[in-house]
């Protein structure tokens, strides 16, 4: 077992984990402990660059408690990244003002059973016209992917912005993606400003906001045009934006919404 506690990692640089790496079977804890301006370096011959602050690929319990993720830079994942199969929470953690080039400016996931409760993901960056996710990216890209979720529960996703898809959260994962009482506001990208869903799970949102985000062409608020069927639930989709279709939501596949409210969007096709 591992655990780091009241630390700082700040200005540090691998290929993999930036400020820190993980991988095997054991306890990892990090508490209280910030991240600042570390980077995953990119390689043209290796398969390098996730993770800015750190980089996860632990078959066992990660528990990230506390702390901030600031400045961070990677290919995937600029604050942190998790590829392992275990099971990783994150608990009223700070990401802000990370970048990556690819998919999850903030965060990436794309293994395990994650669990993201009471964390606050504002103004990080994806620069990728096809891979976003803005603020989260659940990918759901390596074999140790079998039998994963992610779950956002009492969060908050804003200003956050991607070149491409999904400028709060880019859903494609081979897992449920569930959202609980979180905001996504403030968000901007090309399509599906707030979340873009394609993934072949499910996507379920419940008593959530999502506000005031922009899409530069479809789905200001949601994107759907997965095979996993999208559900919102008691959430409020309001004042949104899109270039070209869907103000609100654009459902390019089976979507469902029950008790919501969808109000005061604006598109040039379909509001």
């Amino acid at each position: 077992a591992v655990t780091i506690r009241n630390s700082v990692f700040s200005e540090n640089s691998a290929l993999g984990g930036g400020g820190f790496s993980n991988e095997g079977t054991g306890l990892v804890t990090v508490e209280s402990t910030t991240f600042t301006k570390n980077e995953a370096i990119v390689t043209a011959l290796l398969d390098s660059g996730e993770g800015g602050g750190m980089h996860s690929n632990s078959g066992g319990e990660v528990v990230i408690a506390g702390g901030a993720f600031t400045e961070n830079k990677a290919r995937g994942g600029g604050g942190l990244s998790n590829e392992g199969g275990g099971q990783v929470t994150v608990t009223g953690t700070r990401f802000s003002a990370n970048h990556a080039e690819g998919p999850g400016g903030g965060i990436l996931v794309q293994g395990g059973a994650v669990r993201m409760v009471n964390i606050d993901v504002v103004g990080n960056v994806s620069s990728s016209s096809e891979e976003g996710g803005g603020g989260i990216s659940y990918h759901g890209d390596k074999s140790a992917a079998v039998g994963e979720s992610a779950a956002i529960e009492s969060s908050r996703i804003r200003d956050n912005k991607s070149n491409g898809q999904g400028g709060g959260i880019d859903s494609r994962g081979d897992g449920l993606l569930a959202i609980t009482t979180t905001a996504v506001t403030g968000n901007t990208s090309l399509l599906g400003g707030a979340i873009h869903h394609v993934g072949d799970a499910g996507l379920e949102v419940t008593r959530s906001t999502l506000s005031g985000n922009t899409a530069a062409q479809e789905g200001g608020g949601v994107f759907v045009d997965g095979d996993g069927e999208a559900t919102l639930g008691n959430t409020t989709v309001s004042d949104n934006k899109a270039g070209k279709f869907g103000g609100g939501v654009l459902a390019a596949s089976r979507i469902t919404v029950r008790n919501g409210t969808v109000a005061n969007n604006l598109a040039a096709t379909g509001g």
